[in-house]
């Protein structure tokens, strides 16, 4: 799969907001999935 356009659409919205963003990858928990969360102060 190619997710090349994707993530430029993805970076020029975060860029559009002109905000400071923060990606934070982790490890999950064994106990559950994968998630996703957005966290907006």
């Amino acid at each position: 799969m190619n997710y090349v356009g994707s993530v430029e659409r993805l970076m020029a919205l975060l860029n559009a907001l002109d905000r400071d963003i923060n990606i934070v990858i982790r490890k999950k928990p064994k106990s559950r999935g994968a998630r996703i969360s957005v966290v907006a102060a």
